[in-house]
């Protein structure tokens, strides 16, 4: 098999795998998987030695042998299954309903697996609108997670150009969640599974996320659009049962007798979701742009409500003193961009009007030619005490059109200055 490695574009060069060494066919026609190959593979363009590149290489059959009676369980799924699971991917890195994907989940054909998930979710209406290819992915992701844990490092990139798939056919952030929150009750429903391998499976579920108050550890990139979706054109995040359950309470009766006061969430973008920063910050600027609003620009009735709201982020999503020292960085960044913002926004009204006054202003030549007459001309308007007569000639000499012309371009220079 011969490969070419390319890096930003370029050819590094060419490598030469010997597949002999790797897959070796048994009598009745089937192939064996190899054992682990880690060799130096020499990189060459033509003639010319590039480097080497090390590789760990093994060869997995993806034919489905299985016997009938195999019956797939957490404890015995390894990395060969994980290959054939692979493959039934499609071009666009979704999955469909077949034969060989219903074995994984130990039914007899697609059929009957499409049939069982569907009058499981037969309550949510809104999930059997959904397309045959959406439910499939749906439930291969969340059977990696709950079935395949100790092999993640094998699955997570491949599987997250699925999740992405999953998110550009379902823009609906609760629609999503609420499919893989079926998909995790049916899998564990299925397989009988009663406990989780460890903290880090257990908060990538959905329906463990809603019980499991978030930490830094644990945000993702979900729990920041969850927060984001609930801010309105004003900037504001309303206080209703939605915001209220974000934050792990029962009811808004709840969220407010602890809290007391209403806070503003910027607090939890910045102690708990400051590794999304990039997805947030835009939010975080019209968020914090309301609340100065909302205190008529009193900077310490601001401060003073954002106080307790730092309080309040800390105790309850018990954010660590690493996180707190990345927020002051955070913060000093903020109002250095502030700073550097209302400077450029300085710079570009004093731009705007010096544009603006160059426009009125009627050049006859920009470099006029400056003779021995034309000095002469010009020093006959110098009056005894230095001063020049300030006439219409004299403003022609100076290469103006007229009066005005000569006024509004002095004026556009002293604001320039």
């Amino acid at each position: 098999m011969d490969e070419n490695l390319f890096i930003s574009d370029k050819t590094f060069g060419s490598y030469v795998l010997d597949t002999a060494k790797l897959i070796y066919r048994n009598e009745d026609g089937s192939f064996t998987t190899s054992d682990l190959v880690e060799e130096w593979f020499p990189l060459q363009i033509g003639k010319i030695f590039k480097g080497e590149l090390n590789m760990e290489v093994q060869f997995f059959s993806i034919s489905f042998d299985l016997e009938e009676s195999f019956i797939f369980k957490r404890e015995i799924i390894d990395l060969n299954h994980l290959c054939i699971l692979f493959s039934l991917r499609l071009t666009n890195d979704s999955f469909e309903f077949s034969d060989n994907l219903a074995r994984f989940f130990n039914c007899k054909s697609d059929e009957e697996l499409r049939i069982t998930f569907i009058k499981f979710t037969t309550a949510e209406v809104r999930l059997r609108k959904l397309s045959q290819f959406i439910l499939s992915t749906a439930l291969v992701i969340t059977y990696l997670i709950l079935l395949c844990w100790r092999h993640r490092q094998e699955w997570a990139k491949i599987i997250s150009n699925s999740k992405e798939w999953l998110i550009l056919e379902i823009d609906d952030i609760e629609l999503r969640d609420e499919l893989y929150g079926a998909c995790e009750k049916f899998i564990i429903e299925r397989f009988q599974i009663n406990k989780y391998e460890d903290e880090e499976q257990q908060n990538s579920l959905v329906t463990c996320k809603k019980r499991v108050i978030i930490t830094r550890k644990s945000v993702t990139t979900r729990t920041v659009s969850h927060i984001l979706k609930y801010q309105t054109q004003t900037g504001s995040i309303p206080l209703d049962n939605k915001t209220a359950e974000y934050f792990r309470f029962e009811s808004i009766e709840e969220f407010t007798t602890e809290l007391q006061i209403h806070f503003h969430s910027e607090k939890f973008l910045r102690y708990v979701a400051l590794d999304y920063r990039k997805d947030w910050f835009k939010v975080f600027d019209n968020a914090s742009e309301y609340l100065r609003v909302q205190c008529n620009d009193d900077s310490k009735l601001e401060q003073q409500i954002l106080a307790s709201a730092r309080k309040f982020i800390i105790k309850r999503h018990k954010v660590e003193s690493s996180s707190i020292e990345d927020d002051h960085s955070f913060a000093s960044a903020v109002e250095n961009k502030q700073k550097a913002i209302d400077h450029e926004k300085s710079e570009e009204k004093r731009s705007q009007l010096i544009v603006k006054n160059k426009r009125k202003a009627s050049y006859i030549e920009e470099n006029h030619s400056v003779d021995v007459g034309s000095i002469k001309r010009y020093l006959s308007h110098c009056n005894e005490d230095g001063s020049f007569i300030f006439s219409e000639d004299v403003v022609k000499l100076l290469n103006f059109e007229n009066i005005k012309s000569f006024e509004t371009s002095i004026q556009s220079h002293f604001v320039s200055e």
